[in-house]
C-alpha cells in the first residue's frame, strides 16, 4: 500500500501545516514516511499533538512537563525514514539521526529546569528534533521571584541522546546574570535551599553576579531534585555583606562561588574595615 500527497495546506486558526510533499508506504506491516514541508504559528500544544506519542518518548514528556505556552512562529519539517529505518525503531533501536529533522523557532513560553523553582519567564529560542536526538536553545529569558527579584538568562542549551533510551539523560547549560542578592535568594529557594548553613541573609548582598551552570537529569517525570546534578561557578563582582562577622561589614571586593546540589562554596579578595582580606565561606 502506498499513498502520495503533493501541496497540502491546513489552516488551524492562525496555525498553518503546509506540506509540500507526502509519501507513505507499508511493506509487511512496517511503514516508511518521507515528509517535506513547514509549519506556521503553532503552539506547543498543537506541535505535540502531531508528534506521536512514542516517538522520542523522552523527550516529548519533557517538553509537555517543562515548558508552557508560546508560540512557534515558524518550522520545518523534514522526515525520510525508510521501512528498515522504522523496523529498527520498532525494535527499540531508534531511527537514524538523518531521518528526521524538525526544526523550530521559539517565542514566549515558560521553562521550568528544576521542579519546584521559578521558571524562566518569556523565553524566545529554537528546537531541533533528530530521529535520536533532541537539542534546544533559549537566548533570551528572566527568572522572575519574590515581587520584583529576577535572574536574566544570557543563553541556554538544552539537550537529550539516546532518545531510543528509557529515562534518557537530559543535559542543560545555562548562562545566567543579575544582582548577587537576587542569585543568592534564588538558590535559597526550595526544593535546593543551599544558603541554609550560612549565617547571613543573602537578600542583603550587594554587587553583581555572572554565572554559568550545568544540569544533568534523567527524563522521567518523577524526578526529584535529588536526581539532578547541578554544577555552577560564579563570579561576583562589587561585593557587600552587611554584619559579615558580628557588625563588621564586607565593603566591596570580588567573590568565586561554586555550587552543587549539596553545598556553596564561595572564596576571593575582599575589603573589610578598609583593608584587603581573602576570606572563604564555608
Amino acid at each position: 500500500r502506498r499513498a502520495d500527497i503533493s501541496n497540502f495546506d491546513l489552516a488551524m486558526g492562525e496555525a498553518r501545516l503546509r506540506l509540500a510533499s507526502a509519501k507513505f508506504a507499508d511493506m509487511d506491516g512496517v511503514p516508511s514516511i518521507a515528509l517535506d514541508g513547514e509549519i506556521e504559528n503553532f503552539s506547543l500544544g498543537q506541535l505535540l499533538t502531531l508528534w506521536p506519542v512514542d516517538m522520542a518518548e523522552g523527550a516529548r514528556s519533557w517538553i509537555a512537563r517543562s515548558m508552557a505556552g508560546g508560540v512557534l512562529p515558524q518550522g520545518t519539517i523534514q522526515v525520510e525514514a525508510s521501512a528498515q529505518d522504522m523496523r529498527q525503531a520498532q525494535k527499540g533501536n531508534g531511527l537514524p539521526n538523518e531521518a528526521v529533522l524538525i526544526a523550530f523557532e521559539l517565542q514566549d513560553t515558560d521553562v521550568t529546569y528544576i521542579p519546584g523553582m521559578p521558571p524562566i519567564r518569556n523565553a524566545a529560542g529554537w528546537g531541533k528534533l533528530q530521529g535520536n536526538r533532541f537539542e534546544a536553545g533559549v537566548t533570551q529569558g528572566v527568572v522572575t521571584f519574590d515581587g520584583d527579584r529576577e535572574v536574566e538568562l544570557v543563553q541556554g542549551d538544552f539537550v537529550t541522546e539516546p532518545l531510543n533510551r528509557r529515562a534518557a539523560p537530559g543535559t542543560i547549560v545555562g548562562q545566567v546574570k543579575g544582582k548577587t542578592a537576587d542569585m543568592l535568594v534564588l538558590l535559597n529557594q526550595d526544593p535546593l535551599n543551599l544558603l541554609a548553613s550560612f549565617d547571613f541573609d543573602p537578600a542583603t548582598v550587594g554587587g553583581t553576579t555572572q554565572a554559568q551552570a550545568t544540569l544533568k537529569m534523567p527524563l522521567i517525570k518523577d524526578l526529584t531534585p535529588a536526581m539532578i546534578d547541578i554544577k555552577a561557578h560564579a563570579d561576583a563582582q562589587g561585593v557587600v555583606v552587611p554584619n559579615f562577622v558580628g557588625d563588621v561589614d564586607i565593603d566591596g571586593g570580588t567573590l568565586a562561588i561554586d555550587v552543587t546540589q549539596n553545598q556553596l562554596v564561595a572564596s576571593g579578595d575582599v575589603d573589610v574595615l578598609d583593608t584587603a582580606a581573602t576570606v572563604r565561606w564555608p
